[in-house]
Order: structure tokens, then sequence, then C-alpha cells
């Protein structure tokens, strides 16, 4: 059960205090107040009263965005996510180009070792322990196995994403704009009786 702020928000008190506590940890993040008021639209004041657990007032996106920019890390993006059930994961850098036989070739090894060396550990650790056990996941690196794995496969889902951004903007270059088919009509739907 949920239980909402006193102003009957989807939030508990104690979750907007996290952001809160996030909004201090970004601040200092930047090199506190000052630094990140030098790169912000913000003063200092109002960037402490973000943070400020007697003020109801929050940060605005794109003074985060700033500030996470700056200091490289989504401190209060990655709060929120969790606060609503998700987890962020960094995009990775690809070399434009990189589509040829080998890299797919590599990403897919590189998706079955790292798939392989997961199970093998998991298996070892429920073998050795009975039950995946704190000594079982940090002994076998369980999160570590399974961070790389989730990196390989967003590197290889990117990798498509941008493959298919490319084919697409190919498309569009290659067909001059009088040639082009005009755009589909709204489908119109029947009711089935």
């Amino acid at each position: 059960m949920n239980l909402q702020s006193e102003d009957h928000r989807p939030c508990s008190d104690n979750e907007y205090s996290r952001l809160k506590q996030a909004t201090r940890h970004l601040v200092k993040a930047c090199g506190g107040l000052e630094a990140a008021a030098a790169i912000t639209r913000v003063g200092h004041s109002e960037l402490s009263r973000y943070y400020d657990p007697r003020e109801k007032l929050h940060i605005p996106a794109d003074i985060v965005a700033d500030l996470e920019r700056d200091c490289g890390r989504p401190i209060l993006t990655q709060t929120l996510a969790n606060l609503i059930g998700f987890e962020l994961v960094q995009m990775p850098t690809i070399a434009g180009g990189q589509d040829d036989c080998h890299h797919w070739s590599a990403l897919l090894a590189l998706l079955g070792e790292e798939t392989a060396a997961l199970l093998q550990n998991l298996a070892k650790g429920l073998a050795d322990q009975g039950t995946l056990s704190d000594d079982a996941i940090t002994g076998n690196r369980l999160i570590e196995h399974l961070d790389n794995l989730l990196e390989t496969a967003i590197k290889l889902r990117h990798t498509m994403v941008l493959k298919q951004e490319r084919a697409s903007r190919l498309r569009a270059v290659r067909q001059p704009t009088n040639q082009r088919p005009p755009p589909p009509a709204p489908e119109k739907f029947a009711r089935k009786s």
C-alpha cells in the first residue's frame, strides 16, 4: 500500500524526501551551490531551496539536465526512475560505420559469452548455497555478469536502431519529393456484428 503525502499526491512524503536528497547530492556532485549556479539559469539561493526539506518546491527538469550533464551522472534522474519502478542504463557510444559483419558477429558472440557466464555463475551460486545468498551473489559476481549482459544487449539494440535510422534517411534522400507517395489515408475501422 502506498502511503500518500498529506496533499493526496501519488507519492509519499518519504519519496519526495528522496528526491530532495538526490537534488542535494546532484548539486554537491557539480561542485557545490556556487559552481552549480554558474552552469544553470538559477542562483545558489534558489538551488538550495530545491533540496530544502521544508520547501515544497522541487527542481525543474531543465536544471536537472544542466547539472547532470555537467557532473556526468544521472543522480536525480536515477532516483526518479527508481521511484516509478525503472532502472536507467547508459547508452553505448558506437563509432559510425560499424555495421559490418565483423561488428555484428562480435556483438552476438559477446552476448552469448555474457549469457553463458551469467548462467554458469548463477548455477554455481545456487549449487554452493542452495539459494542466492548475499555471499553467492557477491562471490560469483552475479551483478557484474548481469550488468555486462545488459550492456552488451543494449549495444546490440542500439546498433540495430542506428542501422534502421540510417536506412530510413537513405530512403528519404533517394526518393525525390515529387515522386514520394502521398501519406496513407486514415484507416477506417468497420464494426463487427
